[in-house]
């Protein structure tokens, strides 16, 4: 039987929801040895989530293959846990997904990943403010996580489009249930140029309480997370405590103390995240918080821009001398992208071609 088959039907089986994945990882860090086992070993799992995975497990199997046969009709992948495609960062949170439902690709290159989140209505300066981040952080090689809900959400994926970048979107619902249902077109730009990943298997509708589930991955796949505005009781305070518990970097951006949108991001900044007005600031305190960032905005020799893209092949090439060749083999980019970063790289001074066309940072 194919194990794909077994990771959906764990799924779905009673009582496996999100706020039990910790606990049955941590009973059975091979999720698939759960099924048979004798009822003893599930400690303090659910009950019925107990029977089904000891007793009732093969039930679940004609249901599993109909919902793959459906994703697999709508274009969708699905990546178990254990998948080779599965981020990275995201299998490394204490709660992840056992599945992923994918429509677009997910690259390595995207685990230079912000989401960017906030208010479903925000203020004119917050929409501004949400696009310009998303445009900026994208244009400098990171990939725009969020929500694709109405407001910071929806505004942040299309300054990332605009930009031609990286975008990535997490939804509460089922792929081929697009919430909200006006955002259908930037649903599909943002599986164009990134990816639309959902835990829910198709013809899952948004219910409330998914959104508060789905807030965990925005945070598990970011490197940090960035509230543009928030008021009191927004649900994009959730997506900053998960951040908190995964150790992710939170920042905010500051507001005026009359707009009640902008009440849950000043505190947020009262209470120790990052103050960032901006892409470059959003970059700088990343680079300081955490060990993520490959390489800085500025090339601490010579003061020239780079990108964070460029940053990765700097890296690479680091101290050695290495033929082309060796640097697209270790490059996380594909090759025609690399060979564009190194030559990039030559033309900005900050790469030397040797003789026999090895490269070596100047």
């Amino acid at each position: 039987m194919d194990d794909l088959v077994l990771w959906v039907a764990l799924t779905l089986m009673p009582g496996m929801r999100p706020s039990v994945y910790e606990r049955f990882l941590e009973t059975f860090p091979d999720p698939l040895k759960a099924l048979g086992s004798p009822a003893g070993r599930f400690g303090s799992l659910p009950p019925g989530l107990v029977r089904a995975c000891s007793l009732h497990w093969k039930d679940y199997i004609p249901k599993a293959r109909e919902v793959l046969a459906l994703a697999v009709k709508k274009g969708m992948d699905v990546l178990s846990l254990v998948h080779p495609s599965y981020p990275e960062r995201l299998r490394q949170i204490p709660d992840p997904p056992l599945v992923l439902y994918v429509m677009g690709e997910i690259l390595p290159r995207d685990h230079l990943a912000v989401a960017v989140v906030g208010t479903r209505s925000p203020s004119v300066t917050g929409l501004v403010t949400a696009e310009r981040m998303g445009r900026d952080l994208a244009t400098a090689g990171i990939t725009v996580v969020s929500g694709l809900a109405r407001g910071v959400d929806s505004q942040a994926h299309r300054g990332a489009v605009r930009a031609g970048g990286r975008t990535g979107a997490v939804l509460g619902s089922g792929l081929d249930v697009v919430y909200p249902p006006e955002e259908r077109r930037l649903f599909e730009e943002v599986r164009r140029c990134g990816w639309v990943v959902s835990e829910y298997p198709p013809g899952s509708p948004p219910l409330r309480w998914h959104f508060l589930e789905r807030n965990r991955i925005i945070s598990g796949l970011a490197m940090g997370v960035v509230v543009v505005e928030a008021g009191f009781r927004s649900g994009a305070l959730s997506t900053v405590e998960r951040a908190m518990a995964y150790g992710r970097a939170v920042m905010a951006v500051p507001g005026s103390v009359s707009n009640p949108s902008a009440v849950g991001t000043n505190m947020l900044l009262a209470d120790g995240a990052g103050l960032v007005t901006c892409a470059r600031d959003v970059l700088c305190f990343l680079r300081r918080e955490t060990e993520y960032v490959p390489e800085f905005e500025e090339n601490e020799n010579s003061g020239v821009s780079v990108t964070l893209e460029e940053g990765e092949i700097l890296k690479i090439v680091g101290n050695d001398v290495l033929s082309r060749d060796e640097v697209l083999r270790r490059s996380p980019f594909p090759p025609g992208k690399s060979c564009a970063l190194i030559s990039a790289l030559e033309t900005k001074g900050l790469l030397e071609r040797m003789p026999g066309g090895r490269l070596v940072r100047r």
